[in-house]
């Protein structure tokens, strides 16, 4: 059986990897910076595992992004 992942997490995962690059950081930077493993920031940025609410804020910190950017262009997902 294969997982789809929500188009909410695909977002924020785009998302994250977009902030981490515009930053300069490697992925094995920003996981050092929040406290996880290489593969698991792989793993937030292709969305095969979901991003928790105080993972994402603490991402955000430490890519000092507002969290909402995270979510979108305007701010939400389109569900359908």
């Amino acid at each position: 059986m294969t997982h789809n992942p929500h188009p909410a997490d695909v977002t924020i995962g785009k998302n994250i990897c977009a902030a981490r690059k515009r930053h300069g950081y490697s992925m094995d930077n920003l996981a050092q910076l929040i406290g996880v493993s290489f593969q698991q920031v792989q793993k937030y940025e292709k969305a095969t595992n979901r991003v928790s609410c105080s993972m994402l804020v603490h991402i955000s910190v430490a890519l000092e992004t507002p969290v909402e950017d995270f979510f979108g262009e305007y701010g939400y997902v389109d569900y359908e």
